[in-house]
């Protein structure tokens, strides 16, 4: 009979599938795994002993199946099967049944996966069982116990990561328990599990820890004591004998071991309740105590989410699991402790002292000062953050504050000290203060504070990178922080990781050189250093993966406009589809409609389309043109797989040939525009501010009689010469720069002399000699003090001065800096206000120690002395410290706003955290503590009012009590010395500091106030008062006052009575009354309270005698008992320091009816404070969990207020902006200006030595043309600065460029007499350097940007944005430095303009390159797939494609380079400039000997450009004929506008020249950007400028042909005022304001304008108000603002209108079709390989091939086929299109396959691209027809150029026919333009037309064009000069080869080369040798 047993374990083989329904076994490797567990379980839990055996043996057979081969080896195989062992399960059987309350193993296992024994825990019968992955083979439940990993490292807040066993053994290899193959370990506050060996139970142990730590270290006694409790089951039995086996480290009996035995109790209870396995009653019992113990450490972890009030005594740890599991469970990082595996404690004290015995003195000093300047530097980025008001408060709470922690601030002040102490030394020592000094206890003392403060520092990085976690942890799940903001916020988060690391680095490094040995890395210094290293690395692969994510949404937001082409494109082409489907046009419109939102929305069916078919659409071109879509459309999955390389790598010649923007690929070439959008912008908003500028310019410019032939003028006018410093490169050295500036009210080199005084301390700080810094300090801050405002008045400054007097002074200075170091260290080791509170008394001592310093007594009341001798100067150091504590009247503390909210909402949650109630005693006795600490005690305004008040009016009549006393004591003059004498001596609490004031301040105080008190006892027996009637008076007359007094009442009588008793005396009743209703009032007002000072003084004798303490309360009777003398006479100090802190008052006894004195506290000892609780100041607060106001009775003390200097001191109030005061204490910068020099002013300078003489003269006539010239040049130059870098910033500094090379005009005008020779001499040499050399201004010659070359002199405060160019800052000489200061201005404008906006988007591209540059995202091959990943995890996964250049990454990070870094050059160019330059002149001479004065060439390349012009207006895309038709007069007469005064013109020209400037149609504007203002015709013709001036002229007037066809093409609405629409072209939307500047006319969507508009919202405003008021849809100013409603604005806020959208789409078609048309010669357009020589070299003069050859023949060779596909994106047009060459060949394919059937279904797109095809054939055919029928040329004749000769002979021969002279020059000009148009034809000649097959072939066979015109020709000339010199003579021509004298027989060949050189040939006057020349050598491709 079979056991049960057995029958279970076979069905349970089965239903695993390991074995079928006869034991055969399906799958071995399981099986044994199956077996190995089911003999450990029968082992461990029923003790069945197997002697080795397993419960399963195998049966191996072989049999033989012919069927399956032909091959004999082949048809052999083994059959295994299961054969149970009947002697085990037998055995087996009966200890099952003998076991009482067990389960059989089908139901101990009723989860499909089977319950493994870990083969450590062989122990009592304890079954702890785990879930093994390895046995789990389906991936879900893998990804199930990930998913629970992860949930509870977020919500219990601890890191989680899963990490290889290499990975884990490389993590712990200098730990003191090595990495040991466990599945799991809690290291460094992460827990992490290894590989796949991953469990539940794994999970749940690990996870245990932070628990079991937190209430560890909460409450000891009862964690030891559940330990006990634990230890009574049969559970914590087994798991005691278990973890003393696998854990030997670990000492049984200590807490961490009862810790680890704890963790695996509750991970037993959490695993039971997953696998349902029973538990003993005991067990359950431990368990419900373990909960009610841990209950309170929860409370504060579950928030809102799970209250806390479900738990209670009886919860069972089974919920707790589910917590654990299901529940979001919270943790808060302050509660528990995050420690290492091994436990260590992370005390500051232990971490500080392994720091110090791991380094020396040397290396910590060096620690110290790099996490200081490391630090300081994060936190100057971080200040400089600009976000939005999510991002600022991230970043405040993440790097600044957290709660009442601070961070970044904390690192500051905590290391500050130990930085540089230089500011306190002296010139003359006492040599035994400075031994004292440098004694080995001092240098100690100094070791620990610095080891502390660095260990504190430490834990607030620590903090910080975690909050970094947290907030990157939330961005990752809101998609809604993903903004511009957050990005800039993510990478300074990455910036601030790597400083850290780097830092980490930087200290492991000091640590390992200065020990020289092996560096024990498990100490708990390192512990912390390893746990930050470990969240930098986590913080930046966060921000890696969310800039992943947020990069596809970016894509997605710039790529819109592409999809709406995308989906216009699809409605057009199915239009076309089913046009024969549905015949009325509606229904047609309607089915598209409703087939293209399918299609959008991906819901489009096969079914769909069949249907479609059946109906009768054409199949293959309805599923060509639904590809097509699917191919274009730019989605998220698109994106992501570009940029994570999952798709097609861009090709190399899309990378090297074609511009960024015509990149065939989802990220560059959408990144391109998104670049030159920003260009867009910053061009046209600082276009829109010069040209309100130039308005004023124009009015101005002629009062001043402005020439534009002055060059300097304007300069000469508006600036003045400074010197500044800068640093020789060579010597190092600081040197003395001229430079020119603005006219300001300060110059004569200040800042030379500023800057040369900073160079000077530096120096001396750098060579350590003290009496030089002490000297440099000095004289630094006497100039400053002298000439400069600074943060503070000058007097501020002398504060200090009395540590640098004397030895004693920085004796001193040392003392207290230690004390105060210490104290603040202790103050940072704690977390939370909780602990703060817990810990007052260590905190307070330390204060104490502190405070003892400033006190001329010990704290036994014995006077502090000096001992020379013994090293002894505690009297001089407290006289020191007291007599500087006077300079404290220039600060106050100001509280800081929320920070005591703060503290109380986070002192309450942990307060309940610890199960304190909000109404227990002790919650109350807590929050009387945390009071104590946080609130100060402040009385009203109204108080100190109505007491001054009354002092006053007594000192008024205090001569009538002196005229009855017959003395002269006056008591208010009393009162305000006392109070003169204590006011230096008071705390923040204001309290007097008694022991700090000394015997003989002490004894005056007491004496006065006796002689108050006695005169006052005087005043009243010499009115004829008894003292008990002078006492009655009193009362009777305060009831008097208070209307308390009756009517015939014996209160009256007896008032009555008194008074006339006193006036007697004879003192007026009225004054004697009034004087005793003040002495009233002031006692009502107030009373004395004794000081805490007192109190110690009090309590600490009373220790001394082992007397009880006595309360506030107690004191006064205390110290008038009989007790209290007895006390005194036991301590004789004690009793003298009685007599002199006390006075003797007489006090009525109403039991005795007489006088007894009485001691009270002297005025030194007490505090005077309010009896009415409204004269108190109170602090309201919210109670965030209640809501409700919490009134505090007082203000925030110290540690919420900032110690600030008061604002009279300041020379900025505190809170005000620094840009508010720029120009009159600060420059834009925030450097400080120098103070003027006027003796009526307080703070005037010292002298006049650095005010202007030439601003005083032209200030004192404001009304000047002059000085407002100069007012509106500098207004202009500093808007423009606004806001930008302080890198780039000039303040008033003119722009520095250099003279121009080619600016011969301006050359000759430079220098006055007797230096011009000197100036022209040093332009020449400028112009060496940058043609030959190197210069300055190389970047501007196309060369890389160098920062080095810039002149910034920033102080340490400035920003280094160096790697952004920026021009007009060059480190230049005067004399090369361009005079022309009005073009300088505006070029600088637009250059630092650009920068700032390029700054701005910087992080945003940077993460685009980051993104790719990951190695994860690599290209993959396309077409394979990683085996090795799909075994692994179940995916396919493309593998990595293997030397792939990448060169989508490439190219992006070349574009950024380019735009951002100003790299534009790479190669030689790089590494040899000179080489660069050199061949790059041999291009410009080229250019002068191909264009210049070759009239023919530019007329054949102007009206080449009208041909291609008109093709393009044939195919109609942008622009059609009537377009073109309608532009032309508007064209001519904007170019005649243009040429004939607005190049000229210094104000706005007329509305078409500003349209060019703002469309750029011809890609000069920004080139040539405010250079109208000083451009004139003279300059011009000097400069060389009219040799290519008709080349020019042409170009441009092909420009503003097809740019006016696109003005006319473009079509706006306007909406009137009326309501109505009304459509115009765009050329007509334009109109002046009233300053003359072109606008948009009102009623056309904003979007058309070229700036844009923005609108402040305010509170009332409806949405649909705000669109209608801007001609916008309410959807658009939703979607653009990212809101739904009304309710998410604030009153203030900015909406965004618009942003040009539309204009820079107009303006980018324009600009690529032009690229399109005529090739690409603008910046932006150029491709990557423009960085090559070689590439520069081989397209000189071919730049247009390119554009124009992917014009014809562009295509995507990976889609094309003979009739369709090809398409390519062109983001510059905002289309995806291909070559018309090529289309029109694919629709000739399809006619003529279909016999023209197809025809019907042609797309616009391809009847477009075949009437541009068409139309170019045609106008070739037309030329060659003109040329021939109406020219009379024939290319067969013989004699054609016979005929033109006799036509015409040249200019000046006697041949010379003007008729026949034109017609030769129209011919030429006809076959020009017709070897233009044919160039791209790929055929040879035919018809004697020339078309472009040969072409081709000279284009790749032939050289670059520069070398004939340059090196050959000149080569040629030395030639002849050789043969002259040698006696040879000159080559001469031996036949005439044209008709002038340098052509003819005879004469010298050198004539003709030197004429060559400088462009003149003689071609424009002789036509027919040009044209035979023409049809002799090649069309333009050849040039």
């Amino acid at each position: 009979m079979l056991c049960d047993v057995k029958i279970n374990s076979l069905e349970y083989l089965k239903k695993k599938g390991v074995t079928d329904d006869v034991r055969k076994i399906l799958d071995r490797e399981r099986f044994d795994e199956l077996n190995d567990q089911l003999t450990e379980l029968a082992v461990v839990k029923y003790g069945l002993d197997t002697q080795g055996d397993k419960l399963f043996g195998v049966n191996i057979s072989e049999q033989i199946d012919p069927r399956t081969s032909r091959y004999w080896r082949d048809d052999q195989y083994k059959i295994y099967r299961a054969i149970p062992n009947e002697n085990l399960f037998e055995k087996l059987d009966q200890l099952y049944k003998q076991r009482e309350n067990t389960e059989s193993l089908d139901t101990i296992n009723p989860d499909p996966s089977f319950l493994r024994i870990d083969p450590f825990m062989r122990m009592q019968g304890v079954p702890i069982v785990d879930i093994n992955l390895n046995d789990l083979q389906n991936a879900r439940t893998k990804e199930k116990v990930e998913e629970v990993s992860k949930r509870l490292a977020g919500n219990m807040n601890v890191n989680y990561e899963n990490i290889t066993a290499e990975a884990a053994t490389e993590l712990l290899k200098n730990r003191p328990v090595p990495y040991r193959g466990e599945p799991g370990f809690y290291f460094a506050g992460t827990v992490y599990t290894v590989g796949d060996n991953v469990s539940i139970n794994t999970v749940m142990h690990e996870f245990s820890h932070p628990l079991l730590q937190g209430l560890r270290r909460d409450n000891i006694k009862l964690f030891r004591s559940l330990y006990d409790q634990f230890m009574a089951t049969g559970e914590g039995i087994g798991i005691n004998e278990y973890v003393k086996q696998v854990y030997p480290e670990l000492k049984e009996g200590t807490d961490l071991f009862k810790e680890e035995v704890l963790a695996f109790g509750l991970q037993l209870k959490s695993v039971n309740k997953i696998t349902n396995e029973a538990e003993t009653t005991e067990f359950n019992s431990f368990i419900k105590k373990l909960l009610a113990a841990i209950k309170k450490m929860l409370r504060n972890m579950f928030g809102s989410k799970v209250k806390v009030s479900k738990l209670n005594e009886d919860t069972t740890l089974d919920e707790l699991a589910d917590m654990l599991i299901e529940k979001d469970f919270e943790f808060e990082t302050a509660d528990v402790t995050e420690e290492d595996l091994v436990m260590y404690a992370r005390m500051v004290a232990e971490r500080a002292n392994e720091l110090v015995k791991g380094t020396t003195e040397k290396s910590l000093q060096s620690i110290v000062e790099r996490t200081y300047e490391s630090n300081l530097d994060i936190l100057r980025n971080a200040r400089k953050f600009r976000g939005d008001k999510k991002t600022k408060k991230l970043v405040k709470e993440a790097l600044f504050e957290k709660g009442t922690t601070q961070l970044l601030t904390g690192v500051r002040s905590s290391l500050a000290d130990y930085i540089d102490l230089q500011d306190i030394k002296n010139l003359e020592d006492d040599a035994k203060i400075e031994q004292l000094l440098d004694s080995e206890e001092q240098r100690l003392t100094d070791i620990k504070n610095k080891s502390v403060a660095l260990i504190t520092s430490f834990d607030s990085i620590n903090a910080m990178s975690k909050n970094m976690l947290k907030d990157l942890s939330r961005i990752s799940k809101d998609k809604n922080l993903n903004s511009r903001h957050t990005i800039g916020m993510m990478m300074l988060y990455k910036n601030t990781s790597r400083a850290w690391m780097t830092l980490l680095k930087d200290i492991d490094k000091e640590i390992t050189l200065e020990s020289g040995e092996f560096i024990d890395t498990s100490n708990p210094f390192y512990t912390t250093l390893n746990e930050i290293s470990n969240n930098i690395t986590r913080i930046q692969t966060s921000i890696a993966d969310i800039l992943k994510d947020n990069n596809v949404q970016f894509f997605v937001e710039i790529t819109g406009y592409m999809n709406e082409f995308v989906v216009d494109k699809l409605n057009s082409n199915l239009g076309v589809a089913l046009k024969n489907v549905y015949k009325d046009e509606q229904e047609l419109e309607k089915a598209v409609l409703d087939i293209s939102n399918k299609v959008t929305q991906q819901s489009l069916t096969e079914a769909d389309i069949e249907e479609l078919i059946n109906k009768g659409a054409p199949a293959d071109i309805l599923r060509g043109f639904l590809k097509e879509y699917d191919n274009f459309v730019v989605n998220e999955e698109k994106i992501k797989n570009a940029l994570t390389g999952n798709a097609h790598d861009v090709s190399w010649f899309n990378r090297w040939l074609e511009s960024y923007s015509s990149s065939n690929d989802v990220v560059v070439g959408p990144l391109a525009m998104f670049i030159q959008d920003q260009r867009t912008e910053v061009e046209n908003e600082v276009w829109k501010k010069s040209m309100t500028f130039r308005t004023k310019l124009k009015e101005l410019l002629p009062k001043v009689n402005f020439s534009k032939l002055n060059v300097s003028q304007v300069r000469d006018l508006v600036g003045e010469k400074d010197t500044i410093m800068f640093f020789d490169k060579e010597t190092g050295k600081p040197v003395e720069k001229e430079i020119f500036k603005f006219v300001s009210e300060f110059g004569n080199g200040w800042r030379y002399q500023q800057d040369i005084l900073e160079y000077n301390l530096a120096k001396a700080k750098e060579e350590g000699n003290e009496n030089d810094v002490a000297e440099a300090q000095q004289k630094l801050q006497e100039f400053n003090n002298d000439y400069m405002w600074q943060e503070y008045v000058p007097e501020y400054y002398t504060r200090n001065d009395i540590f640098k007097k004397s030895s004693i002074g920085k004796l001193a200075y040392s003392v207290r800096k230690d004390k105060l170091a210490a104290y603040n260290n202790l103050q940072n080791q704690f977390d939370n206000e909780l602990e703060r509170v817990e810990n007052y008394g260590a905190i307070k001592a330390a204060w104490r120690e502190y405070q003892q310093l400033y006190s001329l007594e010990y704290e036994d009341g014995t006077p502090k002395v000096d001992d020379a001798e013994k090293g002894i100067y505690d009297k001089s150091i407290a006289e020191v410290l007291i007599e500087s504590r006077k300079g404290t009247q220039f600060r106050e503390m100001v509280p800081v706003a929320g920070s005591l909210q703060t503290a109380y909402n986070e002192f309450v949650s942990l307060l309940q955290s610890r199960g304190i109630e909000r109404d227990s005693g002790e919650f109350k006795m807590k929050m009387e503590a945390w009071q104590k600490q946080n609130i100060k005690i402040k009385y009203t305004d109204e108080y100190w009012t109505s007491r001054n008040k009354i002092i006053e009016e007594l000192s008024q009549l205090q001569s009538q009590i002196q005229d009855v006393t017959n003395e002269e004591f006056n008591i208010g003059e009393a009162y305000k010395k006392i109070n003169d004498y204590i006011y230096s001596y008071r705390d923040e609490f204001n309290q007097p500091i008694s022991n700090e004031m000394g015997d003989v301040r002490l004894r005056e105080i007491k004496n006065l106030q006796q002689k108050i008190i006695d005169t006052q006892a005087n005043f009243d027996s010499k009115t004829g008062l008894r003292k008990d009637q002078a006492e009655e008076l009193r009362n009777l007359s305060y009831k008097a006052k208070k209307g308390l007094i009756k009517k015939g009442s014996a209160d009256l009588e007896r008032y009555k009575y008194l008074i006339g008793l006193q006036e007697e005396t004879g003192i007026s009743a009225e004054d004697s009354l009034r004087i005793q209703e003040l002495f009233t009032e002031l006692f009502e007002l107030s009373e004395n309270q004794p000081t805490d000072y007192y109190m110690d003084a009090i309590n600490y004798s009373l220790s001394k005698q082992n007397l009880k303490e006595v309360s506030i309360e107690e004191v006064s009777d205390f110290i008038n008992s009989d007790e209290f003398q007895e006390i005194l006479d036991n301590d004789e100090t004690f009793s003298n320091w009685f007599a002199l802190n006390h006075v003797e008052r007489q006090r009525f006894d109403k039991e005795t009816k007489g006088f007894k004195t009485i001691y009270v506290p002297t005025k030194a000892n007490v505090i005077t404070v309010p009896k009415d609780a409204s004269h108190y100041e109170s602090t309201t607060i919210t109670d965030i969990e209640t809501g409700q106001d919490v009134i505090l009775p007082g203000v925030p003390n110290s540690r919420h207020s900032r110690f600030e200097v008061k604002n009279e001191y300041r020379t900025i109030p505190y809170g005000k902006s620094r840009e508010d005061y720029i120009g009159k204490y600060v420059d834009n910068k925030g450097n400080w200006l120098p103070r003027r020099f006027d003796t009526n002013e307080e703070y005037s300078a010292k002298d006049d030595r650095f005010m202007s003489e030439k601003f005083r003269q032209l200030s004192a006539n404001t009304s000047s043309a002059q000085y407002q010239l100069l007012e509106a040049m500098t207004e202009y130059h500093l808007d423009m600065q606004k806001g930008m870098s302080n890198y780039g910033k000039l303040y008033l500094d003119m722009p520095r460029y250099a003279t121009k090379r080619m600016d011969i005009y301006q050359t000759l005008q430079r220098g006055k007499y007797g230096e011009r020779f000197k100036e022209v001499g040093s332009n020449v040499q400028e112009w060496l350097k940058q043609t030959f050399g190197q210069s300055k201004v190389d970047f501007e010659n196309d060369l890389n940007y160098n920062p080095e070359n810039n002149l910034v002199n920033t102080d340490l405060n400035g920003d280094a944005v160096s790697y952004i160019p920026i021009t007009g800052i060059y480190n230049l000489d005067l004399d090369v430095t361009d005079m022309d200061v009005l073009s300088g201005l505006f070029k600088y404008a637009m250059s630092i303009q650009t920068q700032g906006k390029l700054l701005e988007s910087l992080p945003l591209v940077d993460s685009v390159l980051s993104t790719l540059q990951d190695p994860d995202n690599q290209p993959k091959e396309m077409e394979k797939w990683s085996k090795n990943i799909q075994s692994v995890r179940g995916i396919l996964t493309r593998a990595n494609k293997k030397g792939a250049s990448n060169n989508r990454m490439q190219q992006v990070k070349s574009l950024i380079e380019r735009e951002y870094y100003g790299k534009q050059v790479e190669g030689i160019d790089e590494t040899h400039p000179r080489v660069a330059k050199m061949l790059k002149n041999l291009q410009g001479l080229s250019s002068y000997g191909s264009l210049a004065l070759n009239i023919p060439a530019d007329l054949k390349n102007q009206f080449s450009g009208y041909v291609q012009t008109i093709i393009e207006s044939v195919g109609a895309d942008f622009i059609t004929t009537k377009d073109l038709a309608l532009s032309s007069k508007w064209a001519t007469k904007a170019m005649l506008d243009w040429t004939r005064k607005d190049i000229y013109e210094v104000g706005p020209g007329e509305v078409s020249s500003q349209l060019v400037q703002i469309f750029d149609p011809a890609f000069k504007a920004t080139d040539e950007f405010g250079r109208e203002v000083m451009r004139s015709m003279v300059k011009d013709l000097t400069n060389g400028d009219w040799l290519f001036m008709h080349r020019k002229f042409g170009e441009m007037d092909v420009a503003m042909k097809l740019f006016g066809g696109f003005l006319h093409g473009q079509k706006v609405t306007q909406i009137l005022s009326d309501g109505t629409e009304k459509t115009l072209r765009y050329v007509d939307a334009w109109e002046k304001d009233e300053q003359g500047i072109v606008k948009l006319k009102a009623g056309i969507h904003p979007g058309w304008n070229n700036t844009s508009v923005f609108h402040e919202y305010v509170e009332g405003e409806t949405l649909a108000e705000i669109a209608k008021k801007y001609h916008i849809s309410e959807t658009e100013l939703k979607s653009k603002n990212r809101i739904k409603s009304e309710i998410q604005l604030e009153d203030g806020q900015e909406l965004v209108i618009a942003k040009s959208e539309k204009f820079k789409a107009f303006k980018n078609k324009l600009q690529g079709t032009s690229r399109r048309l005529f090739g690409v010669y603008d910046r932006m357009g150029q491709p990557e390989g423009n960085k090559l020589l070689i590439y520069r070299m081989f397209f000189f003069m071919r730049k247009w091939f390119t554009p124009m050859f992917t014009n014809r023949f562009g295509m995507d060779t990976k889609t094309v086929t003979l009739k369709n596909g090809g398409e390519r994106y062109d983001w510059s047009l905002g289309k995806y299109q291909k070559g018309y060459y090529i289309s029109a060949f694919q629709v000739l394919a399809k006619l003529v396959s279909s016999k023209g059937a197809d025809y019907q279904y042609l797309t616009d797109q391809e009847k477009a691209d075949f009437r541009r095809f068409a139309s170019e054939g045609l106008a070739t055919i037309m030329m060659a027809l003109i040329a021939s029928m109406l020219l009379g040329y024939d290319p067969d004749d013989e004699d054609r150029w016979k005929k033109m000769k006799r036509r015409s002979g040249a200019i000046n021969q006697e041949s010379f026919d003007t008729y026949g002279f034109l017609s030769n020059h129209a011919l030429l000009l006809i076959l020009g333009v017709q070897a233009e148009t044919t160039a791209f034809i790929p055929l040879p000649s035919i018809g004697g037309v020339n078309l472009g097959g040969d072409d081709y072939i000279r284009m790749v066979t032939s050289t670059s064009s520069a070398w004939y015109n340059t090196t050959t020709l000149y080569a040629q000339i030395l030639g002849d000069i050789l043969s002259f010199v040698s006696g040879n003579g000159l080559p001469e021509f031996k036949r005439d080869v044209g008709p002038y004298w340098w052509q003819q027989k005879g004469e010298k060949k050198i004539w003709k080369k030197l004429f060559k050189t400088i462009g003149f040939t003689g071609g424009t006057g002789d036509p027919s040798t040009t044209t035979k020349n023409l049809a002799a050598s090649s069309t333009r491709l050849g040039q």
